[in-house]
């Protein structure tokens, strides 16, 4: 997403929600190329990994049970976003929409309540 904004002119802020369960090479890239590229990029991590949320859960995510996003990439985001000065926001999100049906039918723009700003998906 970063990268496309950054192609198209758009200044942003960049956040990666990390969660704990990465590859190191997605580190790596993250915090070496990425970082050399397009300059900082805050980190955000819920108060569990993956790892500990399986344990915590005591189960795999699954189709029927998603709990690692809510958990691991939306409520850190929510709490990066409140910590924010007052100001007006957009969170731009980078949603593959061929992955299934249900994301090629989210809004390419909708408010959302709980980040307080609208959610971009370009």
């Amino acid at each position: 997403m970063s990268l496309w904004l950054t192609e198209h002119g758009i200044e942003h802020v960049r956040v990666f929600a990390d969660t704990g369960w990465e590859h190191p090479d997605t580190y790596a890239y993250l915090r070496g190329q990425l970082t050399a590229k397009l300059g900082p990029i805050a980190e955000v991590r819920g108060p569990r990994a993956m790892p500990d949320l399986i344990r915590h859960k005591n189960m795999f995510p699954a189709h029927i049970k998603r709990f690692c996003t809510e958990e691991l990439k939306v409520k850190p985001l929510i709490a990066y976003f409140q910590a924010l000065p007052d100001g007006d926001y957009v969170n731009a999100v980078g949603i593959r929409a061929l992955e299934s049906q249900a994301r090629a039918q989210l809004a390419e723009w909708e408010w959302s309540d709980a980040f307080d700003c609208d959610v971009w998906r370009p």
